[in-house]
C-alpha cells in the first residue's frame, strides 16, 4: 500500500510540475489581478527579436493594498531630494519559445498618502508610508518566471509575467511572488499576435503589478490535497 501511495504521489508530483512549466510558454498565463497592487503607466517596450531580449522602463502611479474602499495610495519621487523616482524597468531574456531564461525587475519610489491631508508637512516624510530608498529591493523586486502573451487586436496585446524571490518594502510585508499583466496599446509591429516573437519591434501601454495566482493552479493543489488527505484515511484504517 505504501508503494502504491509513493507511486500516486509521484505522478501527481510530476504533473503539477508540467502544469506550472506550462505557463514558461508564448501563451496567456490567464493572470488575474489581486492585492496589493502597482499601476504602471507610460511604459516603453523595446523587443530584440535577435537577442530575445525584452526592456520595458515606465513610472508607477499608485499603489493600493487592497481592493475598494481601500485607499489607493500615491507613489512618488523620494520627497527630500527625488533620488528616488517612481520607475519600473523589467529586463527579460526570452527564448524562441517565449520560456523566460533569465530576467528581473524593480518598483522604486516612495507610497505615500494621496494629497497632503492635515497633519502632513509638503516635503517631508510625514506622509510616505514606504519608503522604497530604506531597501536594497526599492518598493519591490523579483526574478521573472514564467511569461505569456495574447493578442487584443491588431497591433495590440497583453503580456504576463510571473515572479518570485522578491525582495523589497512591499516584500517585507510577506509578499514574496506574483505576477504582472503589462499591455501593450501601441506598436510597430502590424500583427501582434504572429510577430510579438519573431519580429524586433517597439511600442508603448501601461499595466499592473500584482500578486495572483492562476486560478488552474489553485485548483490543482488543491485537488492534490484532497488526495492526500484520502491516502491518509486509508493508511490509517
Amino acid at each position: 500500500m505504501k508503494t502504491r501511495i509513493s507511486v500516486v504521489l509521484a505522478l501527481l508530483w510530476a504533473a503539477l510540475q508540467m502544469a506550472l512549466s506550462a505557463g514558461a510558454h508564448a501563451a496567456p498565463l490567464n493572470l488575474t489581478n489581486s492585492y496589493p497592487d502597482f499601476f504602471v503607466t507610460g511604459l516603453s517596450y523595446s523587443y530584440n527579436a535577435a537577442t530575445g531580449n525584452l526592456a520595458i522602463q515606465g513610472t508607477v502611479g499608485s499603489y493600493s493594498a487592497a481592493a475598494a474602499p481601500s485607499p489607493q495610495l500615491q507613489v512618488t519621487n523620494h520627497p527630500t531630494d527625488g533620488s528616488y523616482l517612481e520607475l519600473f524597468s523589467l529586463n527579460a531574456q526570452l527564448d524562441a519559445g517565449g520560456n523566460v531564461l533569465s530576467g528581473s525587475f524593480r518598483i522604486d519610489g516612495v507610497v505615500r498618502t494621496s494629497g497632503f491631508p492635515v497633519g502632513c508637512t509638503p516635503g517631508t516624510y510625514t506622509c510616505v508610508l514606504y519608503d522604497g530608498s530604506t531597501s536594497t529591493g526599492g518598493l519591490l523586486s523579483g526574478n521573472l518566471e514564467d511569461f505569456g502573451w495574447s493578442l487584443n487586436s491588431g497591433s495590440n496585446g497583453v503580456l504576463e509575467f510571473t515572479f518570485g524571490g522578491a525582495s523589497g518594502v512591499i516584500a517585507d510585508l510577506g509578499y514574496h511572488g506574483g505576477g504582472m499583466i503589462l499591455s501593450v496599446s501601441s506598436s510597430t509591429l502590424t500583427n501582434f499576435g504572429t510577430q510579438a516573437l519573431t519580429t524586433s519591434w517597439t511600442g508603448s501601454g501601461l499595466g499592473d503589478v500584482f500578486v495572483p495566482v492562476p486560478a488552474a493552479v489553485w485548483l490543482f493543489g488543491s485537488g492534490i490535497l484532497a488526495l492526500l488527505g484520502v491516502a491518509r484515511r486509508k493508511t490509517g484504517r
